[in-house]
């Protein structure tokens, strides 16, 4: 007779080990400090998304390989615990996939801008209200950064911004003289002219009823429709400007303000321009944006 034992066998499990959440290249906002992980971590040595829940630590910055950039959505699954603290994520291609995408110009070419959206931000105190204003207008690639390169629509340049501004802007104080000015001027003399005594006017004589009823009609003005070899020849032209300016454009240089590089964009000055933004809500000209077009 045999007995089976029911003694527990001495093997450990091969449980699979923990596997810790993608981590970020950096955190954007967290003023270039290298942050520990929290007290709360239990002794990981990696960052988890679920010690931050308010995520102090900033937005959080992802530099992906290639074979992970190939499966985006898997990537995208995988950092998505962090997007669910910090509600936004920024995701930095590889080199070598930015280096392989078609030339950006000839895919401008048949990019329109339809119903370009106007925003306008009202409030004050930091409660603002968002209107969004839809134009009924088509809007070339030409058009678009012709308007986005006007004053009231660009970005500020870095001498407009933070301490670059404050010390190009810095004017020598003038001393105020009005008040001595105003004390030292005695009182003012007034001419007077001697006045005549006019007898009454006489009364012109009466317009006929003919020129009556010629006064009293508006004079309206007709406007006279254009013709289509007109709108065509106007179309023409149209397209001929946008394509002189394709061939001109160079897309990642163009749209710099005045006396700025793509090498000023540093964090830290990113971080003064985000600044900058938020104070100036509601001031100027309302922003446009090309809402819901190809390529915008």
């Amino acid at each position: 007779m045999s007995f089976s034992s029911r003694t527990p066998s001495l093997t450990p499990s091969r449980s699979p080990s923990p596997t810790h959440p993608v981590q970020p290249d950096h955190f954007y906002g967290s003023e270039d400090i290298q942050l520990p992980p929290s007290p709360n971590s239990d002794g990981k040595t990696w960052l988890d998304p679920a010690d931050d829940p308010l995520a102090h630590r900033g937005i959080p910055v992802f530099k992906p390989t290639m074979e992970e950039f190939e499966d985006f959505e898997g990537y995208v699954s995988k950092i998505e615990c962090w997007g669910e603290r910090s509600g936004i994520v920024k995701i930095i291609p590889p080199k070598e996939w930015t280096d392989a995408l078609p030339p950006l110009k000839d895919q401008l070419d048949g990019v329109k801008i339809k119903s370009p959206i106007e925003q306008h931000m009202l409030g004050r105190g930091g409660l603002f209200r968002q209107e969004n204003m839809e134009k009924r207008k088509l809007m070339s690639v030409r058009e678009w950064a012709e308007l986005c390169a006007k004053d009231e629509f660009r970005a500020p340049a870095i001498s407009e911004v933070g301490l670059h501004a404050r010390s190009a802007n810095v004017k020598p104080r003038t001393l105020r003289k009005t008040k001595k000015k105003a004390d030292t001027v005695g009182p003012e003399l007034v001419k007077q002219e001697p006045t005549d005594t006019v007898l009454s006017p006489p009364t012109p004589p009466s317009p006929t009823p003919a020129v009556l009823e010629d006064e009293g009609k508006p004079k309206s003005k007709k406007r006279v429709a254009p013709t289509r070899e007109a709108r065509e020849a106007a179309l023409a032209g149209r397209a001929a400007h946008d394509r002189e300016f394709l061939d001109k454009f160079e897309p990642h240089e163009d749209w710099l303000p005045p006396d700025t590089k793509p090498s000023d964009y540093t964090r830290e000055f990113c971080q003064i321009l985000e600044r900058h933004f938020w104070r100036n809500l509601g001031l100027g000209k309302p922003a446009w944006y090309g809402a819901d077009s190809q390529g915008m």
